[in-house]
């Protein structure tokens, strides 16, 4: 019993870890608070939603680049892409941009992994990250832990991305399931885009609060349910 309260305690180096993840949601809060105070002028928010609509028919190409980008790269966070895509096209216009380029993104990655194994994969995922997720090609239950991690907040999903491209799940039940776990956490981003260009300032703020502390509480419990699975795969 001893043995397992110990493994529970988070290490010196997870602590500095989510100190460093605190500080720099508060340090970015700071630093955009200026910004977010001006647009409480109606002039000004009337500007900045005229600059939105200057990129016309090219906001739209822009904004699906970077979500695919961001997918194939993997460690350029998602968030700030879907933000400006609920800013640009509302809630759900901006919902539809980001899946277009997250169904081209995944598709993509999981045909040029399908196709060249382990020789592309070394070179986007560490082979540590590759470890980590060895539990996914010995499981009955492959598409209920791919919908799981891709539901949790603060899950590494495009890194998943590419691990699910060596398991035996097919490309279509992998987009399928994916695609319709990721919607809460894509929706949010857009909505709160959204809220933000039409004044609702508050709403965006308090709305932003919640899905940061969720996204928190969901980086522990992907920590949690991978011991538990790598565990039990062992």
């Amino acid at each position: 019993m001893s043995s397992e309260k110990k493994q529970r305690r988070l290490t010196p180096w997870q602590i500095v870890a989510l100190v460093l993840v605190i500080v720099i949601l508060i340090g970015a809060t700071v630093a955009a608070f200026p910004f977010v105070s001006s647009l409480a002028k109606p002039e000004n928010l009337e500007n900045f939603k005229n600059t939105l609509r200057s990129f016309g028919i090219g906001g739209f190409f822009i904004i699906l680049g970077l979500q695919i980008l961001q997918v194939v790269l993997a460690v350029i966070p998602g968030e700030p892409i879907e933000l400006l895509a609920g800013a640009m096209f509302g809630t759900w216009g901006g919902l539809l941009t980001c899946y277009l380029g997250l169904l081209l993104g995944s598709g993509g990655i999981f045909l040029a992994v399908r196709k060249f194994g382990y020789p592309l994969l070394t070179k986007f995922v560490s082979e540590e990250k590759l470890q980590s997720y060895k539990f996914l090609h010995n499981t009955t239950r492959l598409e209920t832990l791919i919908f799981l991690l891709f539901f949790i907040p603060g899950t590494p999903k495009d890194v998943l991305t590419y691990v699910a491209g060596i398991t035996p799940i097919s490309m279509g039940r992998f987009l399928l399931l994916s695609l319709f776990a990721r919607i809460p956490s894509v929706i949010s981003s857009t909505f709160i885009g959204s809220s933000f260009v039409e004044g609702n300032i508050l709403t965006s703020v308090l709305v932003f609060a919640g899905v940061g502390i969720i996204g928190i509480a969901g980086i522990f419990i992907h920590k949690k349910m991978m011991a538990k699975l790598q565990k039990k795969s062992k």
